[in-house]
């Protein structure tokens, strides 16, 4: 009668488990003593004085850290002569600008693309031509109107 392989394994692993139990009743554990055990309760009222301690000086120095912060003064502020101050402003009047040219530059082609060219057309003309009738306004008015494009930017 021949075993197979996980048969094999099987009857290998009983065995070494039982010889590793057989070692481990062979082998006596030492009991802690009375004397051992109270010397380490005493270790550990001490560690946790001594914890106890620690935490409260630490606390201590987080608080004076805390108010030493709050002493330090921040310099003042030292006011800048009036040429370093022009450029300044120059300086920011100039990106605001730039800005808002770049606001002004999106809304003209969402304009651009919303509105036809034959709108556009007679909008021009009912503006340029100062002898336009008045049909002729009245036409690129409402061709305006038709667009819906009255409340654009009024977000």
């Amino acid at each position: 009668m021949s075993l197979n392989n996980a048969e094999r394994q099987a009857r290998f692993r009983a065995k070494r488990d039982a010889e590793i139990e057989r070692l481990r009743k062979a082998v006596p554990k030492p009991a802690p003593t009375s004397k051992e055990l109270d010397d380490a309760r005493a270790e550990i009222k001490r560690l946790s004085k001594e914890l106890t301690l620690v935490q409260i000086r630490n606390s201590g120095l987080d608080y004076e850290v805390k108010r030493l912060k709050e002493k330090i003064a921040k310099p003042a502020k030292v006011p800048l002569d009036p040429e370093s101050e022009a450029v300044r402003q120059i300086t920011a009047l100039r990106k605001r600008n730039k800005t808002l040219q770049a606001e002004a530059d999106k809304w003209r082609t969402q304009l651009r693309t919303l509105v036809p060219t034959s709108v556009k057309t007679k909008i021009a003309k009912a503006l340029t031509e100062q002898t336009t009738s008045p049909a002729k306004r009245l036409d690129a008015l409402q061709a305006w109107n038709g667009l819906g494009l009255n409340n654009i930017g009024s977000d």
